[in-house]
Protein backbone atom coordinates (compact mmCIF):
# COMPACT_ATOMS: atom_id res chain seq x y z
CA UNK A 1 0.00 0.00 0.00
CA UNK A 2 2.78 2.53 0.61
CA UNK A 3 4.60 1.65 -2.31
CA UNK A 4 1.56 2.25 -4.32
CA UNK A 5 1.22 5.82 -2.31
CA UNK A 6 4.29 7.02 -3.31
CA UNK A 7 4.41 5.67 -6.93
CA UNK A 8 1.10 7.86 -7.03
CA UNK A 9 2.96 11.02 -5.39
CA UNK A 10 5.90 10.75 -7.58
CA UNK A 11 3.61 10.33 -10.77
CA UNK A 12 1.66 13.19 -9.76
CA UNK A 13 5.00 15.42 -9.27
CA UNK A 14 6.03 14.74 -12.74
CA UNK A 15 2.93 15.81 -14.19
CA UNK A 16 2.84 19.22 -11.71
CA UNK A 17 6.19 19.45 -13.30
CA UNK A 18 5.66 18.77 -17.09
CA UNK A 19 2.79 21.04 -16.99
CA UNK A 20 4.94 24.01 -15.47
CA UNK A 21 7.77 23.49 -17.74
CA UNK A 22 5.16 23.44 -21.23
CA UNK A 23 3.75 26.79 -19.48
CA UNK A 24 7.38 28.17 -19.40
CA UNK A 25 8.70 26.86 -22.50
CA UNK A 26 5.51 28.55 -24.58
CA UNK A 27 6.68 31.47 -22.68
CA UNK A 28 9.60 31.39 -23.91
CA UNK A 29 9.08 30.47 -27.32
CA UNK A 30 6.50 33.40 -27.06
CA UNK A 31 9.10 35.55 -26.30
CA UNK A 32 7.14 37.25 -23.14
CA UNK A 33 9.40 35.21 -20.87
CA UNK A 34 13.09 35.81 -20.59
CA UNK A 35 15.00 33.33 -18.31
CA UNK A 36 18.48 33.72 -16.64
CA UNK A 37 21.31 31.40 -18.34
CA UNK A 38 22.94 31.57 -14.86
CA UNK A 39 19.84 30.47 -12.88
CA UNK A 40 19.14 27.70 -14.67
CA UNK A 41 22.71 26.43 -15.75
CA UNK A 42 23.63 26.31 -12.29
CA UNK A 43 20.06 25.04 -10.92
CA UNK A 44 20.35 22.25 -13.60
CA UNK A 45 24.18 21.25 -12.13
CA UNK A 46 22.83 21.86 -8.68
CA UNK A 47 19.89 19.60 -9.41
CA UNK A 48 21.95 16.74 -10.86
CA UNK A 49 24.20 16.46 -8.06
CA UNK A 50 21.11 16.11 -5.83
CA UNK A 51 19.98 13.93 -8.09
CA UNK A 52 23.25 11.84 -7.41
CA UNK A 53 23.12 12.00 -3.88
CA UNK A 54 19.88 10.58 -3.29
CA UNK A 55 20.71 7.67 -5.45
CA UNK A 56 23.48 6.97 -3.20
CA UNK A 57 21.27 7.83 0.02
CA UNK A 58 18.60 4.93 -1.78
CA UNK A 59 16.18 8.27 -1.79
CA UNK A 60 13.34 5.78 -3.44
CA UNK A 61 10.59 7.42 -6.04
CA UNK A 62 11.36 10.50 -4.80
CA UNK A 63 14.52 11.47 -6.43
CA UNK A 64 12.79 11.28 -10.25
CA UNK A 65 11.28 14.57 -9.23
CA UNK A 66 15.09 15.60 -9.23
CA UNK A 67 16.33 13.37 -12.31
CA UNK A 68 13.40 16.02 -14.09
CA UNK A 69 13.56 18.71 -12.91
CA UNK A 70 17.25 18.97 -13.60
CA UNK A 71 16.60 17.95 -17.34
CA UNK A 72 14.69 20.43 -17.33
CA UNK A 73 16.62 23.09 -15.93
CA UNK A 74 19.11 22.29 -18.19
CA UNK A 75 17.31 22.25 -21.25
CA UNK A 76 15.64 25.74 -20.60
CA UNK A 77 19.62 26.86 -19.19
CA UNK A 78 20.40 26.36 -23.10
CA UNK A 79 17.69 27.89 -24.32
CA UNK A 80 17.96 31.07 -21.99
CA UNK A 81 21.50 31.48 -23.79
CA UNK A 82 19.59 32.98 -26.74
CA UNK A 83 16.34 33.90 -26.05
CA UNK A 84 17.00 34.82 -22.32
CA UNK A 85 17.47 37.61 -20.16
CA UNK A 86 20.65 39.85 -21.49
CA UNK A 87 21.44 41.69 -18.85
CA UNK A 88 23.80 40.22 -17.05
CA UNK A 89 24.96 42.54 -13.75
CA UNK A 90 28.27 42.53 -11.57
CA UNK A 91 26.23 40.94 -9.22
CA UNK A 92 25.25 37.68 -11.17
CA UNK A 93 29.08 37.23 -11.98
CA UNK A 94 29.38 37.52 -8.26
CA UNK A 95 26.43 34.66 -7.66
CA UNK A 96 27.91 32.77 -10.17
CA UNK A 97 31.70 33.15 -8.93
CA UNK A 98 30.33 32.15 -5.30
CA UNK A 99 28.36 29.26 -6.60
CA UNK A 100 30.97 27.86 -8.15
CA UNK A 101 33.87 28.32 -5.23
CA UNK A 102 31.16 26.14 -3.20
CA UNK A 103 31.09 23.47 -5.83
CA UNK A 104 34.94 23.29 -5.58
CA UNK A 105 34.56 23.15 -1.80
CA UNK A 106 31.38 20.76 -2.47
CA UNK A 107 33.55 18.33 -4.56
CA UNK A 108 36.01 18.23 -1.69
CA UNK A 109 33.89 17.68 1.07
CA UNK A 110 34.23 14.05 1.75
CA UNK A 111 30.80 14.22 4.21
CA UNK A 112 27.49 13.68 2.58
CA UNK A 113 25.84 15.51 5.19
CA UNK A 114 27.84 18.95 4.70
CA UNK A 115 28.25 17.94 0.99
CA UNK A 116 23.90 18.32 0.63
CA UNK A 117 24.17 21.73 3.24
CA UNK A 118 26.47 22.92 1.38
CA UNK A 119 24.97 22.05 -2.29
CA UNK A 120 21.56 24.16 -0.35
CA UNK A 121 24.07 27.07 0.03
CA UNK A 122 24.70 27.17 -3.87
CA UNK A 123 21.07 26.38 -5.20
CA UNK A 124 20.22 29.72 -2.88
CA UNK A 125 22.91 31.68 -5.32
CA UNK A 126 21.81 29.94 -7.76
CA UNK A 127 18.61 31.94 -7.66
CA UNK A 128 19.88 35.24 -7.19
CA UNK A 129 19.68 36.62 -11.14
CA UNK A 130 16.51 35.24 -11.38
CA UNK A 131 15.48 37.11 -8.23
CA UNK A 132 17.07 40.40 -8.93
CA UNK A 133 15.24 40.05 -12.67
CA UNK A 134 12.31 39.02 -11.26
CA UNK A 135 12.49 42.36 -9.05
CA UNK A 136 12.88 44.66 -11.82
CA UNK A 137 11.03 42.90 -14.72
CA UNK A 138 8.55 40.54 -12.85
CA UNK A 139 6.11 40.29 -16.30
CA UNK A 140 9.52 38.25 -17.84
CA UNK A 141 8.69 35.27 -15.21
CA UNK A 142 6.01 32.44 -14.59
CA UNK A 143 4.21 32.66 -11.29
CA UNK A 144 2.44 29.79 -12.27
CA UNK A 145 5.34 28.15 -13.27
CA UNK A 146 7.04 28.68 -10.15
CA UNK A 147 3.78 28.12 -8.19
CA UNK A 148 3.63 24.32 -9.96
CA UNK A 149 7.02 23.80 -9.23
CA UNK A 150 7.24 24.34 -5.24
CA UNK A 151 3.98 21.41 -5.49
CA UNK A 152 6.22 19.37 -7.95
CA UNK A 153 8.92 19.54 -5.00
CA UNK A 154 6.60 18.59 -2.16
CA UNK A 155 4.94 15.66 -4.13
CA UNK A 156 8.84 14.40 -4.63
CA UNK A 157 9.25 15.12 -0.91
CA UNK A 158 6.20 12.93 -0.25
CA UNK A 159 7.84 9.83 -2.46
CA UNK A 160 10.77 9.61 -0.91
CA UNK A 161 11.35 6.43 0.78
CA UNK A 162 13.44 7.59 3.62
CA UNK A 163 13.73 11.43 4.74
CA UNK A 164 17.32 12.64 5.79
CA UNK A 165 18.76 15.70 5.38
CA UNK A 166 20.63 13.95 2.03
CA UNK A 167 17.24 12.87 0.89
CA UNK A 168 14.58 15.82 1.51
CA UNK A 169 17.10 18.81 2.25
CA UNK A 170 17.63 19.88 -1.11
CA UNK A 171 13.73 19.19 -2.09
CA UNK A 172 12.26 21.08 1.11
CA UNK A 173 14.86 23.96 0.10
CA UNK A 174 12.95 24.32 -3.77
CA UNK A 175 9.65 24.24 -2.28
CA UNK A 176 10.56 27.32 -0.46
CA UNK A 177 12.44 29.05 -3.86
CA UNK A 178 9.96 28.77 -5.85
CA UNK A 179 7.14 29.09 -3.43
CA UNK A 180 9.21 32.47 -2.87
CA UNK A 181 9.90 33.35 -6.90
CA UNK A 182 5.98 33.19 -7.17
CA UNK A 183 5.42 35.22 -4.15
CA UNK A 184 7.87 37.91 -5.36
CA UNK A 185 6.67 37.92 -8.99
CA UNK A 186 2.68 38.57 -7.98
CA UNK A 187 3.98 40.97 -5.04
CA UNK A 188 6.42 43.03 -7.96
CA UNK A 189 3.30 42.73 -10.68
CA UNK A 190 0.87 44.04 -8.40
CA UNK A 191 3.24 46.79 -7.61
CA UNK A 192 4.03 47.48 -10.62
CA UNK A 193 0.06 47.74 -11.74
CA UNK A 194 -0.03 50.44 -8.81
CA UNK A 195 2.76 52.42 -9.92
CA UNK A 196 0.54 52.81 -13.32
CA UNK A 197 -2.06 54.19 -12.19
Amino acid sequence: MELQAKQIWIALSIVCGAAAYIFYLRGIYQRHLKPHCFSWLLGGLMTWIAFAAQIQDHAGLGKWTNFFTAFMCSLIGVLAIKYGEKNITKTDWCALIGCLFCILLWVVTDDPTLSIILLVIIDVGTMYPTYRKTYHKPSEESALTASLNALKFILGFMALDKYTISSALFLLTNVLLCGGSAMLILHRRAQVLRSKK
